[in-house]
């Protein structure tokens, strides 16, 4: 990705160790997103102990790469309050604790509009592992393909912009035999000229910008 310019977004766990800080140093150079998150059943916890488990995953990305995260993401689910705190935190442009959409919206946080951008357990790797999964890489590129062709149709038809997130893990795709399905993927977007790779911090600040 790195190598053809392409704009992501890294997922990263509050606490990290030395190896770990390693890549987060290269990904700030490449100038790719952070967002924060942990790992830790959110509905397990009250609201004080994920209140303060959210102020440490702020504090340990922070001190790690020199940069506020703006974005949030849970692993597993977000329990009642997590919404809420993100507001009362304060910092952050939009989470992704939803997969309910493709394209962005504000919710009402107490009378706070509050950025989602969807994530998606459609265009994702972890089909690899979970019925009904893919046989080879060639699956998951054209899975992407279908989905992407489907949204530039319904952009060039007159519906609007389309938002495709694709969700990938160095576990998953990051195997040898598989990344050259991901590869394929990006050089068939960035052939067309309808389409671009962008941040979802790019994405929060242009849809707050416009409609928030």
């Amino acid at each position: 990705m790195e190598s053809r310019g392409t704009s992501i977004a890294f997922v990263i766990n509050s606490l990290t160790d030395g190896g770990a800080e390693r890549a987060l140093i290269h990904l700030i150079d490449c100038m790719r997103e952070q967002l924060a998150g942990f790992q830790t059943h959110l509905v397990l916890l009250d609201r004080e102990e994920e209140r303060a488990r959210m102020r440490l995953a702020i504090e340990s990305i922070e001190r790690t790469t020199g940069q506020r995260v703006r974005g949030w993401y849970i692993r597993s689910f977000p329990s009642v309050n997590t919404r809420e705190l993100l507001v009362e935190q304060g910092g952050f442009l939009y989470d992704s604790d939803a997969c309910n959409d493709e394209i962005p919206y504000f919710a009402d946080v107490k009378g706070t509009p509050f950025l989602v951008i969807p994530y998606t357990k459609v265009f994702n790797d972890n089909r690899y592992f979970i019925a009904p999964t893919y046989s080879t890489p060639d699956d998951f590129f054209e899975n992407l393909r279908l989905g992407f062709d489907c949204f530039a149709d319904e952009a060039r038809n007159g519906h609007g912009g389309r938002l495709m997130t694709v969700g990938v893990h160095t576990r998953w795709t990051g195997q040898p035999n598989r990344v050259h399905a991901l590869k394929r993927f990006i050089e068939y977007v960035l052939a067309r000229d309808d389409a671009c790779f962008m941040r979802r911090v790019d994405v929060a600040q242009f849809w707050i910008d416009r409609f928030g």
